[in-house]
């Protein structure tokens, strides 16, 4: 689907969101708006205006399910539609595109398919080439204290030991 909108944010209308938005779908049908002046109403949207060739779940992940379905809904044309409402607050929606979803042939998607698989490939050898690497070695630890030292003395012990204690009854 391809579509334009025009945004109304509920955080700064309102309770007159819907209104706006109403007063504002009457300008752009009445005007004949076209898709390409839609940047001229409302607000910036958080993530995008138009939306070029997007999948339904494209467009939940952006505006929520109810939108979504909402939208999909919608025919091509010269209207505009709305208030559609999402998580946001209200948008007016023209459709450009609207094709049915289905799945596409294997030729018009070979090329993908094929780089795809060409990446999974390429993982997996270097994966495979950094697992034989790493089984190549074996690590130790061959650090030697002198005896009766360890990595703390007994005195830096006493030393945190002590501020711990101090910490503890401050609070």
């Amino acid at each position: 689907m391809t579509f334009t909108h025009v945004f109304f944010d509920k955080k700064v209308y309102g309770d007159e969101t819907v209104k706006m938005a109403s007063n504002t779908l009457y300008i752009l049908n009445d005007q004949k708006i076209p898709f390409e002046k839609a940047s001229q109403f409302g607000q910036r949207f958080f993530f995008h205006r138009n939306y070029v060739d997007r999948t339904p779940a494209f467009i939940t992940s952006h505006f929520g399910k109810e939108f979504s379905q909402a939208a999909f809904q919608l025919t091509k044309g010269d209207s505009w539609y709305g208030p559609i409402a999402s998580k946001y607050g209200q948008h007016l929606v023209r459709v450009a595109k609207s094709d049915k979803s289905r799945l596409p042939n294997l030729e018009e998607v070979a090329g993908q398919v094929l780089e795809h698989l060409q990446r999974i490939k390429q993982r997996d050898q270097k994966q495979q080439s950094l697992d034989q690497m790493i089984d190549k070695y074996q690590v130790e630890n061959n650090t030697q204290f002198p005896a009766g030292e360890s990595a703390f003395n007994d005195q830096q012990t006493a030393q945190i030991n002590q501020q711990k204690e101090q910490q503890a009854n401050a609070q």
